[in-house]
């Protein structure tokens, strides 16, 4: 059996519960999830079926494969206090578990199936990069980053975050990052999708990431996700969708839908706080229209900038 331990830590606001919806917990179920779920969004296999058999042997199912890898969380200090879940608005506090917080995710692997450890570890960083745990996780909450100690030995600085995502992004395709063949590539301060690349990917029909970019430094937490609340409401106001009331920034009347631009918040090596937009293919209905929004993604980069207009 191989073992590793990373001490983390909480950078914004996590709204996440168990049994009890009114009181705060870490749920390593969650976290699971996001990896699981940063795998499938990363993947450049088109077949619905094949993703599924091959994320099944990474990750096991419930009824042929065990998991080959075991994630435990070990808390060390997590403080709680009531917050409001928007911050745009007037709202009813509810208890989330603070920025600050800290626990450790130790990964055990115990099977000679799926990937080595280090597969499993840098996919676990990459996720928790991308994305965040518990309520409006693609708002910014539940964002985890590492202690100071093992943010040194991986050192990621903004200038070389990117590259190294766009690399983790490659790797679980099975590819070298600087490869002709690679899935991703980095130009221009953003990752995308090889142009060889473009008549594959318009056969996905699920949500796939598309491109990555950065944002500024964030000085203060609850100010940034203030903005990307407000963002949120506003992008309603300033951007007209050619499909009637279907955003693909989120939207739930005549359905719901999870919008197709994450927004994280991860910290470098050197202390910055940085915001992460993800975008992944707006899909809707996939078994009926298969109706792709937002294709030259004026709408999410209309809301990326009313969240970074006026951030310094």
């Amino acid at each position: 059996m191989e073992k590793r331990v990373i001490d983390c830590e909480i950078i914004t606001p996590m709204f996440s519960s168990g049994s009890m919806s009114t009181e705060a917990e870490f749920r390593v179920s969650e976290l699971k999830a996001l990896m699981r779920y940063t795998y499938r969004i990363a993947s450049n296999i088109v077949q619905t079926k094949h993703l599924y058999q091959t994320e099944n042997q990474l990750f096991g199912d419930a009824e042929h494969h065990a998991s080959p890898i075991r994630i435990q969380v070990v808390e060390k200090n997590l403080p709680k206090r009531r917050e409001p879940l928007l911050l745009h608005k007037p709202a009813r506090p509810v208890e989330c578990l603070l920025d600050g917080g800290a626990f450790e995710i130790v990964l055990r692997k115990f099977l000679d199936k799926g990937e080595n450890l280090d597969f499993y570890q840098n996919l676990l960083i990459l996720s928790l990069i991308l994305g965040g745990l518990g309520k409006r996780s693609r708002r910014g909450r539940g964002c985890i980053a590492f202690a100071h100690a093992y943010e040194h030995a991986l050192y990621l600085t903004r200038e070389t975050l990117l590259p190294w995502v766009t690399e983790q992004l490659n790797v679980l395709n099975g590819q070298l990052a600087n490869s002709e063949n690679a899935t991703y590539m980095l130009n221009d301060g953003e990752i995308s999708i090889h142009p060889k690349l473009k008549t594959i990917w318009d056969q996905h029909k699920r949500p796939v990431i598309e491109r990555v970019c950065l944002g500024k430094p964030v000085s203060n937490v609850r100010s940034y996700l203030k903005k990307v609340d407000q963002a949120s409401h506003d992008i309603k106001k300033y951007y007209k969708p050619v499909n009637r009331n279907f955003f693909a920034t989120g939207y739930i009347g005549g359905g719901r839908f999870a919008s197709s631009l994450l927004i994280s918040v991860t910290r470098t090596s050197n202390g910055q706080l940085i915001p992460v937009y993800t975008f992944v293919k707006a899909i809707i209905d996939p078994k009926k229209q298969e109706q792709v929004l937002d294709i030259n993604y004026e709408e999410r980069n209309k809301m990326i900038s009313l969240i970074e207009k006026g951030r310094i």
